[in-house]
């Protein structure tokens, strides 16, 4: 499993089911880079709303 490309700048990994892994993302920048964490999963919900 590796990263996926979408441009020069920017890859992901996706979602892995079996892990309940989400799909992560990174965008390369010439100064910063980005880490994008798409969680989509009730048990990594840190917000629970009564």
């Amino acid at each position: 499993m590796g990263l996926n490309n979408i441009s020069h700048r920017v890859y992901y990994l996706p979602h892995e089911e079996e892990t309940d892994r989400p799909v992560l993302g990174y965008v390369k920048g010439d100064k910063y880079t980005l880490a994008i964490d798409a969680e989509n999963s009730i048990a990594c919900n840190h917000t629970n709303k009564k």
